[in-house]
């Protein structure tokens, strides 16, 4: 079988991987655009270098699509819950915090005060 290169999912990125002080590998992330079977449909999910692909299924195209980003993110969790962490670059001492920058993981994110988040606009015309 043929290995896909990264122009043949609808999404990709690659980023390094380690577990430890160990050596970085390169992983690829990527999902392939969904494929219908005329009732249900169905995307590919890719993280190439620590798991074997997998096909998530959905109702139509767009849940098979938003579920395949789900599982992705859970699969990422539960790899940093091992201990691997992901990096930009092979030298990076900051690892890439995946849910924040992919997942907009709010409960990572700082907040302003609440009062001061929900306080109405001020208004212009006075």
């Amino acid at each position: 079988m043929k290995k896909r290169q990264a122009s043949d999912f609808l999404v990709s990125t690659s980023l390094y991987a380690a577990q430890g002080p160990g050596p970085r590998k390169r992983v690829l992330f990527a999902i392939e655009a969904p494929v219908s079977d005329g009732e249900n449909a169905s995307c590919r999910v890719h993280i190439r270098g620590l798991h074997k692909p997998s096909r998530v299924h959905g109702i139509d195209s767009f849940q098979a699509l938003a579920l395949s980003f789900a599982q992705l993110r859970h699969a990422l969790a539960a790899l940093e819950a091992e201990g691997w962490r992901f990096y930009f670059d092979r030298d990076d001492t900051q690892a890439f915090d995946t849910g924040l920058a992919w997942f907009a993981d709010l409960q990572r994110v700082p907040r302003r005060a609440d009062a001061e988040a929900l306080a109405p606009p001020e208004d212009a015309s006075r």
